[in-house]
């Protein structure tokens, strides 16, 4: 059944393009961060990757906005800036000889744990409960569940600057240090500059766009696009909006996108893109591509391809 998908699979090349989203790619995921953290290890990222390079031609995601075809192409993409990316992926992709996006965090070289990561510290050390309980205790106005804490920090009615906040007083409160480790690569001078290596503006510190004011999301964006302006890296010109779903921005977002020369947005709504779609495809006067998060082995890869070609296929239609 497996070899019958990845030879089903292949001639996807015909018909759309794909665009891929990794974060991590840990030998094996920290223990403080492993559940709720989306890993790939290094063996299985390149058989996945040399798949995809021998039924697909890899371009820049950039060169695969600007393609008039689409077919046949695709592009992979890491949002965050995990250091594992830079220790085990860029050697990887070297070897293999195909173009890669990265898509950075800038809070990420202040040296301070991603905002992300101690939520999901939270979970791993089995501190949910006690953690909602303080927040009530301070009667601010967010809404935490035990049953799913992880979703609920990333809803939009729940300001991520608030949530980031009080996670900080949180560990403070209880002899925790927050900087218990910083899992993102937090010195540019380990941004390596290569031909096969973009990095891309996904806000300064990841928040949930919706969930700000549009001051904030004009400052998360705006600085971000400040901080990597001034680094002597290939940068790309599409904005990779944190989180990515339909709830996670509004009209704001775009129009701030927009106003700093954004050619393109990438949403991660597990779809393929399709030639006679791109016409179509458009948020205000941006163009944007869906993606979608690989799964952790090779087989559970082909399924899932195979599943949203069906889709992707059942949606244009």
């Amino acid at each position: 059944m497996y070899r019958l998908f990845t030879y089903i699979n292949s001639f996807q090349k015909h018909f759309s393009s794909h665009v891929l989203l990794y974060h991590s790619t840990y030998h094996k995921a920290p223990e403080n961060i492993e559940k709720g953290l989306h890993n790939v290890v290094p063996v299985m990222l390149e058989k996945q990757i040399r798949w995809l390079k021998k039924n697909f031609d890899i371009v820049f995601v950039d060169e695969l906005f600007k393609s008039k075809d689409i077919n046949g192409k695709a592009a992979i993409t890491f949002d965050d800036g995990y250091k594992s990316v830079f220790q085990n992926t860029i050697p990887l992709i070297k070897s293999l000889g195909v173009p890669i996006t990265i898509f950075l965090n800038g809070s990420m070289f202040d040296d301070k744990p991603f905002w992300r990561d101690k939520i999901r510290f939270l979970i791993n050390n089995s501190l949910v409960e006690q953690f909602i309980s303080y927040t009530k205790s301070k009667n601010l106005n967010i809404h935490l569940t035990d049953n799913n804490f992880y979703f609920d920090t990333k809803n939009k009615i729940n300001n991520s600057i608030v949530i980031n906040k009080i996670c900080d007083d949180f560990l403070y409160k209880n002899n925790i240090d927050i900087k218990f480790n910083n899992y993102g690569l937090n010195q540019i001078k380990e941004l390596e500059k290569h031909p096969l290596i973009s990095y891309g503006n996904h806000t300064y510190n990841h928040y949930v766009l919706s969930s700000l004011s549009r001051k904030e999301q004009e400052y998360e964006i705006s600085r971000n696009h400040d901080f990597l302006k001034k680094l002597n890296i290939n940068k790309s010109n599409i904005f990779s909006i944190p989180f990515g779903d339909k709830n996670s921005f509004n009209t704001d977002t775009i129009k701030i996108i927009e106003k700093y020369g954004y050619s393109g947005v990438l949403l991660p709504d597990d779809m393929l893109n399709l030639n006679n779609n791109i016409k179509y495809q458009y948020l205000s006067n941006l163009k944007y591509l869906q993606r979608y998060i690989v799964p952790e082995n090779h087989i559970s890869f082909q399924f899932k391809i195979a599943k949203i070609f069906i889709k992707t296929i059942f949606k244009s239609l």
